[in-house]
């Protein structure tokens, strides 16, 4: 979405707002004891250990996905 930036371009971003506000909200109500959430006068941050998290999914899902295509990805990151 647009931001007053003055004379500034714009700046590209891959996801909108809301896919990103949600994925926080779920970060929060799942893992709320786990810290992967961290408050700021800012907003929200996601944290180390759950920008961790995330990645580690995201790991698995493109895994499980490559299984069943059978394109035959390695572990490796």
């Amino acid at each position: 979405s647009r931001v007053r930036r003055g004379a500034k371009p714009e700046r590209f971003r891959e996801a909108s707002g809301k896919i990103i506000r949600e994925v926080l909200h779920q970060l929060e109500d799942e893992k709320a004891g786990e810290g992967f959430v961290t408050k700021t006068k800012r907003g929200r941050i996601i944290s180390p250990k759950g920008q961790s998290f995330l990645d580690d999914t995201a790991h698995e899902i493109k895994k499980e996905d490559a299984k069943q295509d059978g394109t035959g990805v390695k572990d490796g990151r």
